[in-house]
């Protein structure tokens, strides 16, 4: 078990009690704390109980709701019998509340209480989710809003849209089976098995499948706001609108120059903003997330008072096209992270090569570093930082960098002013550059989000020194 030492805490500006248990930096908390919990639910899942997990506050609401002005004052609290630990995906916390295990704090045993405190620097559609063993595959994930009183829509009717892949199996069982693939078997389907690791047995919407989906009351005339989550383990999203069409203003919780759209790619762990003028007569609308490459979706149904709801079925007519740069390369940033001219100083360049295959099922990083020619992950303060990610796989690889975000500056080496993110998929032989200040100080996670690849090597860590 590795842990870092309290004289690192210390540099990164962060007190620890760990015998109990608070986690508290040098930050003067002004709002009262929410309780969070991590605990067990059963859903009924075409017809056959499943028992999972989820986050909840005392009042019994899933998910966290917060004022940005309030600060992050949270109440961590395992009630499962499983050790666990919760990490904030999209917030930028101090590295030691990041909540990934083994790194900065032990995993939290039954009953036990963490408590987090520390200021919100933005507001946006976030996550958060275990990131112990795989208990995310088992949707211990729930959505993290953090609202500001100046954004423009914040009178409008909001809709959380969060998606799950499902299967009755346990999580380690599908990953056993993943690897005991052989080549020679994987060779015959290849160009399926390359999109999809897992037949699964359901896609959820808000924890519901079209057999029974959630119906959300809507006005006519309205505007609404939806916030959709692909929290799915190891499955991209193409959110389609059907007859209704969307400005995307948000792309990862950060804001972009507006576009509109109908159907909109979502790769594991992203998140989309859509605002939503809906038509001024009656009407019911569903908004269905499609798997790519296949006809199979989920979704949820908008309802104006008097209308009709049509049965959706959860095969459409025709598969879903691949997620890939349709939507990325027509992206740009509202506020831009590059601030720096063409001939920057401080900055760090780095080359990673996704590498890996389906038989054996083995993922990783090749990293090359290329000030000190080695393959050392490691940046210094108020570094710029720039990554060339070069997929040499068969399959796309959602990266996540915990602790920060960045700006795509490059895809297939055309220079772009793109969106800023935590998390941008890289299509299977393709390239993209992103760029970050680095501004955080620690140690952080750096992952492919297929939750399958991440524990099969796609993980590692970049350092500050």
């Amino acid at each position: 078990m590795s842990f870092i030492s309290r004289r690192t805490l210390l540099k990164l500006g962060i007190t620890s009690y760990i015998g109990t248990k608070l986690f508290h930096p040098l930050y003067a908390q002004t709002s009262n704390p929410t309780y969070l919990n991590i605990d067990y639910k059963t859903l009924e899942i075409k017809g056959k109980a499943a028992k999972l997990y989820g986050l909840f506050q005392n009042n019994g609401k899933e998910g966290l709701f917060l004022k940005q002005n309030d600060g992050f004052n949270i109440h961590l609290t395992n009630k499962i019998e499983e050790p666990s630990l919760i990490h904030w995906h999209g917030l930028t916390p101090p590295a030691a509340l990041d909540g990934v295990p083994h790194l900065y704090q032990d995993p939290l045993l039954l009953n036990q209480t963490y408590q987090y405190s520390f200021p919100l620097k933005k507001s946006g559609t976030n996550w958060m989710h275990s990131h112990m063993g795989m208990q995310e595959q088992s949707l211990l994930a729930a959505p993290l809003i953090i609202y500001d009183d100046k954004d423009p829509y914040k009178n409008v009717q909001e809709i959380i849209y969060m998606i799950h892949d499902f299967s009755y199996k346990k999580p380690e069982e599908l990953l056993h089976t993943l690897h005991q693939q052989s080549p020679t078997n994987h060779q015959h389907h290849q160009s399926v098995m390359d999109l999809h690791d897992i037949a699964y047995d359901a896609h959820l919407v808000n924890d519901r499948t079209l057999d029974d989906p959630q119906i959300v009351p809507i006005d006519k005339g309205d505007v609404i706001r939806l916030r959709i989550i692909n929290a799915a383990s190891s499955t991209n999203y193409f959110i389609d609108l059907g007859s209704l069409t969307a400005t995307l203003i948000a792309v990862d919780g950060i804001s972009i120059v507006p576009l509109k759209g109908k159907i909109f790619p979502l790769a594991m762990a992203q998140r989309l903003d859509l605002i939503i003028h809906l038509p001024r007569e009656e009407g019911s609308y569903p908004i269905l997330a499609r798997l790519e490459g296949q006809p199979t979706q989920t979704g949820l149904i908008l309802k104006s008072k008097s209308s009709y709801i049509k049965k959706i079925p959860e095969t459409n007519n025709k598969p879903a096209d691949i997620v890939g740069i349709q939507l990325e390369q027509n992206l740009k940033a509202l506020n831009s992270l590059v601030v720096f001219s063409d001939h920057k100083t401080n900055t760090a360049y780095f080359t990673i090569k996704l590498i890996g295959d389906m038989a054996p099922y083995n993922w990783g990083f090749d990293i090359y570093n290329h000030q000190t020619k080695d393959n050392n992950f490691h940046v210094t303060h108020n570094d710029w930082v720039e990554i060339f990610l070069s997929n040499q796989s068969m399959m796309s690889h959602p990266i996540h960098l915990h602790g920060h975000h960045f700006q795509i500056l490059e895809i297939n080496e055309k220079k772009i002013q793109g969106a800023v993110r935590d998390t941008i998929l890289v299509p299977a032989g393709q390239n993209i550059t992103i760029g970050f200040h680095a501004n955080n100080p620690g140690v952080w996670a750096f992952h492919c989000h297929h939750l399958y690849h991440m524990v099969s090597g796609m993980m590692t860590h970049l350092k500050y020194i």
